[in-house]
């Protein structure tokens, strides 16, 4: 935390005009990074973008035992990756900021070496929902492990939250990693999406300090279900990229109809596969309502060093210009704790505008909810 040694802070650069009532107290000035942490033969440092602190970093010296290691500093979305090809317990970091001593935190690509992994951002989703989530993706893709970063959770502390995951069968690893940073203002409408560090931050994060050996990761949210003809992790892997990326769309609450959801309190993911019914083009060409932005699948060694892994894409390398045929999401508009916008709410069934989502009815019909 840059409080820890100096009295610098980050600045934001969105006009004060455009910043809301509680702008500042959402936005991280104080968090120089997230972590450093050994990967492979050297550490990284990944934390919010730089912005103004950026002049006073060009100088960065990483110190070991007086010795003085060279870094590169990588400016991306939203983000930062530094790297130094050094290894050790303990660094100091020199900068214009000022000096700072830092523990080194392990590498965690071990744990995950060799395995299907679906991870994602998380705060106080329903237990039950973070472990339907990794039911569907483990009979309908194969999942064999999970990465969960918990972002402050008051609803159950992490102890908690790994026991509710260790209990679901078939997993062959998993993680829960505390990540109580600010999310960060929101944009949306005339304000822009440049202040929600916290989320590309994770990314980022666990690209380099744990997923760099898994086998292939899946990103998608706690309340976003993958569907296609089989495993996306094993299409991802025999892709010609070693990426897939899929599009989606909602799907909503409906009642009437013979379809009578739970209440929200008690839903789970499948209590919900009515759909929009399609609009065609051409006569031929079916246009989903209520599309939602894509999410992807990867093979963390295909992926250029270059690229980075974003929320919905990837930037820097042509894979995000190739959504899968095949694969699609949907995205659970009940299965969310409202923490942006009321989402609760659930539509009268109509016969000429509703019906059964068969393919992703079917994926449901395949898990074991209870194992």
């Amino acid at each position: 935390m840059l409080s820890a040694f100096t009295d610098a802070r980050r600045a934001p650069t969105r006009p004060v005009s455009l910043q809301d009532a509680d702008f500042e107290a959402k936005f991280d000035e104080d968090t120089l990074f997230f972590d450093i942490f050994q990967s492979g033969r050297s550490i990284v440092m990944t934390g919010p973008p730089l912005l103004n602190l950026a002049p006073l970093m060009q100088d960065l010296r990483v110190s070991v035992s007086g010795a003085a290691y060279p870094s590169i500093t990588i400016g991306l979305d939203k983000t930062v990756r530094v790297r130094a090809a050094v290894s050790n317990r303990t660094v100091r970091l020199v900068s214009g900021l000022g000096t700072v001593d830092c523990v080194v935190s392990p590498s965690g690509e071990d744990v995950f070496a060799g395995r299907r992994v679906l991870f994602t951002l998380s705060k106080d989703n329903k237990l039950r929902w973070i472990q339907d989530w990794i039911r569907y993706h483990r009979d309908n893709h194969g999942a064999d492990a999970v990465l969960l970063y918990d972002n402050g959770s008051t609803a159950y502390d992490l102890n908690a939250l790994a026991q509710a995951i260790s209990v679901v069968g078939g997993l062959k690893a998993s993680a829960v990693v505390a990540w109580p940073f600010k999310y960060g203002p929101l944009g949306g409408g005339d304000r822009p999406w440049d202040s929600d560090f916290c989320q590309s931050g994770m990314l980022e994060h666990a690209r380099w300090r744990f997923l760099t050996r898994a086998r292939s990761v899946l990103n998608c949210d706690i309340d976003e279900l993958i569907v296609g003809p089989g495993s996306i992790f094993s299409a991802a892997e025999s892709s010609l990229l070693g990426a897939v990326t899929c599009a989606g769309r909602w799907l909503y609450g409906v009642r009437g109809g013979d379809f009578d959801p739970p209440p929200q309190e008690s839903a789970r993911h499948r209590d919900y596969y009515i759909a929009e019914k399609p609009k065609m083009r051409f006569g031929l060409i079916p246009k989903h309502p209520s599309a939602c932005r894509r999410k992807w699948a990867v093979v963390p060694a295909r992926c250029p060093d270059r690229a980075q892994w974003r929320t919905h894409r990837f930037s820097g390398w042509f894979a995000r210009n190739a959504p899968s045929p095949f694969y699609s999401l949907r995205h659970l508009h009940p299965i969310n704790t409202n923490w942006w916008y009321a989402r609760s709410g659930v539509q009268s069934f109509d016969p000429d505008r509703h019906c059964i989502d068969a393919k992703f009815k079917a994926c449901l019909d395949a898990v074991a909810w209870d194992a």
